[in-house]
């Protein structure tokens, strides 16, 4: 009986119980319905122009229809290495439609937005994790790659024929799964960006907390000079910071971020002082395929400067600002003068031994002879102006084919040149001289022209003429005198049958 009664308890208790913890787990799940969840996520590509990080975004969906502040929400992004870096938003900030766009900061798409719709990170296409926070709670996460999260999916391709976005299935402002029962999934996908949705309410009671008087701020500071191409080790390496301001600067709240690490930095820069910043940790790239950025973080997580360098870096050459051109744009340049912790030199070439200088045609360098001139080169040979030394003719010309016709071949540089277009600019010769037309030189007129002598004209027989035909007869005689003699037998029967028979003669 008393077993019946605990039966009759526990079934009272069930019924009156369980409908009201399947209400409260209702309850639970309708309250803990984020307000704003990821909508849209895109690594990025490079174009066919070769700009980078194209449509680098992140998209954001209002899920209530109705205007929501903020100030309390936080875009998280983590690298590979486990690296966090975190964009929040302003206080006062109110989004004020149903979608936010967010880009990365050097994205093409975001160059002429306002800074509340860009973040300092920028997306790695392999692998990374965005969440959206509030209050430091993580409300919305999706992860790519080697990443691990709930919402996991492939790496993004990088090129622009398959570049895809990772898209929430959003069908007239209700969220439904996707394929799979996913909540995201790779499709294209590339927004209008409107960057005007929003708003800014900050109460006359509620004004922004001002920093103390000694918060330490790297405000005022900028690059100056940048060296990578080492010769033998990272140590080597330096990136140069400028105080441009008339008031000193503290550094201890200051840090150098670098593909998304952070390096503490410590000290101060006075008034127009130059500081050569190393770590030990900071190893950046010598020569890069791409461009590299460098950025200057101040102690409240704002960028303050950002230096980019970019590929083509030379060896034991820096690159260093020169001030600004008369359009503003600061004017970079590649200079041989490292000068670290030093007001910046140019120098176009590099420094040359004791006995040598720089050749500014070839950047080598070449012997230099201060004191006393260089002789003249031997005869059929030439100097090289590149190198000073005496340099064949006949060593090239071995292997020249002859010029063509109204060609002649250049002394000085073995190259067929044309007569009459040589001659077109040339001067005129000096007095006593003429031009060769075959070498179009200069040449000394001979002195015998035949002005001295008298010439008188006088008729004369060619004596040549009768001389031949004498001779020509004398042998014309012979031969005939010969032939004769030879034949004369044969010349006498010839003759008697001849004249025998017509009764004329017989001999």
């Amino acid at each position: 009986m008393k077993n019946f009664w605990q039966f009759i308890k526990f079934g009272v208790v069930a019924v009156v119980c369980v409908p009201l913890l399947v209400a409260g787990v209702e309850a639970a799940e309708i309250e803990t319905v984020p307000d704003l969840i990821l909508s849209a996520v895109n690594a990025g590509y490079t174009g066919p122009d070769g700009s980078q990080q194209n449509y680098d975004f992140v998209e954001i969906f209002n899920t209530t229809g109705e205007p929501v502040r903020l100030e309390k929400y936080s875009l998280v992004y983590t690298n590979s290495a486990g690296n966090r870096t975190v964009h929040n938003f302003l206080a006062g900030a109110i989004l004020n439609a149903e979608f936010l766009a967010m880009g990365y900061s050097n994205a093409p798409q975001f160059a002429e937005a306002e800074n509340d719709y860009k973040y300092r990170f920028n997306l790695a296409a392999a692998t990374g994790t965005v969440s959206l926070l509030l209050d430091d709670v993580v409300v919305d996460e999706v992860c790519w790659g080697s990443a691990t999260c709930a919402a996991r999916y492939a790496a993004f391709a990088t090129s622009v024929a398959s570049n895809s976005t990772l898209v929430r299935c959003i069908v007239d402002g209700l969220v439904e799964p996707c394929a799979d029962d996913r909540p995201f999934e790779f499709r294209s996908y590339y927004p209008e960006f409107d960057f005007g949705v929003l708003l800014y309410d900050v109460p006359e009671e509620e004004p922004p907390e001002e920093p103390p008087e000694d918060l330490p701020s790297c405000r005022g500071l900028i690059f100056s000079e940048i060296f990578t191409y080492f010769e033998f080790d990272y140590a080597e390496q330096f990136v140069e910071l400028f105080n441009p301001t008339d008031e000193i600067i503290p550094l201890d709240s200051c840090k150098i971020d670098y593909k998304n690490r952070n390096y503490e930095m410590a000290g101060e820069i006075r008034p127009g002082e130059y500081l050569a910043y190393r770590h030990a940790n900071l190893q950046l790239s010598k020569n890069p395929t791409s461009s590299n950025i460098v950025a200057l973080i101040d102690g409240d997580g704002a960028e303050v400067v950002s230096l980019v360098y970019y590929s083509g870096q030379k060896k034991l050459v820096s690159w260093a600002f020169f001030g600004v051109d008369e359009d503003g744009n600061g004017v970079w340049r590649q200079t041989y003068a490292l000068t670290p912790s030093e007001e910046n030199i140019y120098q176009e070439f590099r420094s040359c031994p004791a006995g040598k200088i720089i050749n500014p045609r070839t950047g080598n360098c070449i012997n230099f002879f201060e004191d006393e001139p260089l002789p003249d080169c031997p005869a059929g040979k030439f100097r090289n102006p590149e190198t000073n030394r005496c340099k064949s003719y006949e060593t090239v010309a071995k292997i020249l084919e002859p010029c063509a016709e109204g060609y002649y071949r250049n002394p000085e540089t073995n190259r067929c040149r044309k007569i009459e277009t040589a001659t077109a600019s040339l001067t005129p010769c000096q007095e006593g001289y003429e031009r060769n037309p075959e070498t179009n030189r200069c040449r000394k007129i001979r002195e015998n022209n035949g002005a001295d002598y008298g010439v008188e004209p006088t008729d004369y027989t060619d004596t040549s003429a009768f001389v031949a035909y004498g001779a020509l007869a004398v042998v014309g005689t012979s031969g005939v005198t010969y032939a004769i003699f030879q034949f004369r037998h044969e010349l006498a029967q010839f003759l008697r049958k001849t004249f025998g028979k017509h009764g004329r003669m017989k001999l």
